[in-house]
């Protein structure tokens, strides 16, 4: 035996309609009906407006009471809507919180890029701060080391200025000594060829140089014979005990004519010369 299944849909749609028609009958023939003309009539229309009313109710009470048979294939398909909806939500809860972790992580990635850019800043601020002190240590130690340079040739100038000091000193000293041992030597002059008279007179002659050795004092000889000066060595007893050999040019019974000849020998010789007076 094929049973017959009602839905619970069916079921309201048809009370629904019922119900419908009942309410328009019921006002198409209140309105369209003759009014009552008696009492007994007044009383045949309420127990008919009453028997209708008691119909809807019993119809709705046996509808409930269908409705209340339980059949399997509604209950399946309905938990089977019920799995379905549950499932959906079940996807939308997870689709949901997929959503959050993927804005979580995007959150926590854009942090960490954020963090990275700043350690590369501070890394590049360190950088430049490391490169910006060895520029200044070695700018210092440049300074120092031209201020050592300039001390070192200060210092060498300085040496050389006491050098030059001392050597000043050397030679001044060297030709006082000179013209103190020139002032005490009496030049040898061959009495022979002078008269009495010329004796007592005084010769001058040109101081052209003084040696240590008789064999330098010729070869300047050999040099200024050269040059057509006619001179002569005249040796000497130093104030020291030691011998020293004059180099001299020329004797000249006036100074001017000395003088004169010692213009012409400054011009060939840059040796230290100068007039001196001997008998």
């Amino acid at each position: 035996m094929k049973a017959f299944v009602i839905n619970e849909d069916q079921i309201k749609n048809s009370v629904m309609l019922l119900v419908g028609a009942l309410l328009a009958a019921f006002i198409f023939g209140y309105y369209l009906g003759s009014l009552p003309s008696s009492s007994a009539d007044l009383a045949n229309q309420a127990q008919e407006n009453l028997n209708s009313k008691q119909n809807i109710k019993q119809l709705e009470t046996e509808t409930l009471q269908k409705n209340d048979v339980i059949n399997p294939e509604t209950i399946k398909a309905d938990k089977v809507a019920e799995e379905k909806r549950l499932l959906k939500e079940k996807e939308a809860a997870a689709r949901k919180e997929a959503e959050k972790k993927q804005l979580a992580k995007k959150e926590a990635a854009k942090k960490e890029a954020a963090k990275k850019a700043a350690a590369k800043k501070e890394a590049a601020r360190k950088a430049a701060a490391k490169k910006e002190a060895a520029r200044k240590a070695a700018a210092r130690k440049e300074a120092a080391r031209k201020e050592a340079a300039r001390k070192e040739a200060a210092k060498i100038e300085a040496a050389k200025v006491e050098a030059a000091k001392l050597e000043d000193i050397s030679k001044q000293k060297n030709e006082n000594d000179i013209k103190s041992d020139i002032t005490k030597t009496q030049m040898p002059v061959d009495e022979s060829d002078l008269d009495e008279s010329d004796v007592e007179k005084k010769v001058y002659s040109i101081q052209a140089g003084m040696f240590a050795s008789e064999a330098n004092a010729n070869s300047f000889i050999d040099k200024l014979a050269a040059k057509q000066f006619d001179a002569y060595v005249s040796s000497f007893m130093s104030s020291s005990g030691t011998t020293k050999y004059n180099v001299r040019v020329g004797r000249f019974a006036e100074r001017e004519q000395a003088r004169e000849l010692l213009k012409e020998f400054q011009k060939s010789f840059s040796s230290p010369a100068y007039v001196v007076i001997s008998r």
